[in-house]
């Protein structure tokens, strides 16, 4: 969590030396999230909404910008919450998707980074295996994607759209 110093609330509106008109927007889209409170008793709030959501997988840098004055205001203490750190998906998008890949001919699987990040190996070869589905890594992608043991790993990366590749069926998702 990154927080910044802003000019005081009360001389904002007269433009100061070095004050930012739009903070928050400065360090879009390098953030998951951003904000300036508008009340100083906003203020603890916004930070602990900053931690819990640059902690969240995929974790990664959130901003708050607070005007130097909001610290001299006593605010009320914030009760910590627990954080999960799992991300769960949508039961009936997954039910779609399990449908899906059960009655499709020839399925196809692109495997991007998040597998290696989040240790998944182990279920995506079991996914793939289950539906004979060959398994692409997804274009650009940083990491290993799965390991080349498996009989139905593709080498190579996926094609970014279906409509330059002889390999997109009707069958894949």
């Amino acid at each position: 969590m990154v927080t910044a110093g802003q000019q005081a609330r009360s001389i904002l509106p007269f433009e100061p030396f070095l004050f930012a008109e739009r903070a928050p927007e400065f360090p879009r889209p390098y953030v998951k999230w951003s904000c300036e409170p508008a009340r100083a008793e906003d203020v603890p709030a916004a930070i602990a909404r900053a931690y819990y959501t640059a902690m969240q997988p995929p974790r990664g840098p959130t901003f708050v910008s607070i005007p130097v004055d909001d610290w001299d205001r006593i605010c009320e203490p914030l009760t910590p919450r627990r954080l999960s750190t799992s991300i769960r998906g949508d039961a009936e998008l997954l039910r779609k998707v399990a449908e899906a890949l059960s009655t499709a001919a020839r399925p196809s699987i692109v495997v991007g980074a998040s597998v290696a990040r989040d240790d998944a190996w182990g279920e995506m070869i079991a996914l793939a295996e289950k539906h004979r589905a060959r398994v692409w890594a997804s274009p650009n992608s940083g990491r290993k994607q799965l390991p080349r043991r498996t009989t139905l790993y593709s080498p190579g990366f996926s094609p970014r759209t279906a409509r330059r590749s002889s390999r997109a069926s009707k069958g894949t998702i």
